[in-house]
């Protein structure tokens, strides 16, 4: 996992290449001094947003990245996904999950979404050191 100063720093135009960004109609840059009109957990910040990822910074400190939010289904955030799948689908869309996969590898955590989990080969659980 990363630290807390690499976390704070994150911005999705470090993680993803300009063009894949541009291709998101609704994705703008971060701007420390912008518009911080969003109310979330309790205060006001701006956020950035493309399918399956949301960075939302504080307007405490909008140079520093406060929440970080993904999916890989259409069922949160469907008017900001570009391939609209049913509204009952609970299929993973590609498109959400090869962006959310890039953040977490950003993150440097270790789980893969649509990825299988492993097992503890010791008590079945999906969470203790023990062997796999």
């Amino acid at each position: 996992m990363i630290d807390h100063a690499t976390f704070s720093a994150l911005r999705l135009s470090r993680i993803f290449a300009a063009d894949h960004l541009a291709s998101y109609p609704f994705y703008i840059g971060v701007d420390p001094e912008g518009d911080f009109d969003i109310e979330y957990l309790g205060g006001n910040g701006t956020k950035q947003l493309i399918d399956g990822v949301q960075f939302f910074f504080p307007a405490g400190d909008g140079n520093k990245l406060g929440v970080v939010e993904v999916w890989g289904s259409g069922c949160v955030m469907s008017a900001a996904v570009r391939g609209r799948p049913e509204a009952n689908s609970a299929s993973l869309i590609p498109g959400c999950t090869a962006n959310v996969n890039r953040v977490l590898e950003a993150l440097d955590l270790p789980i893969r979404m649509g990825a299988a989990i492993p097992v503890c080969g010791v008590c079945n659980c999906y969470s203790c050191s023990g062997p796999v």
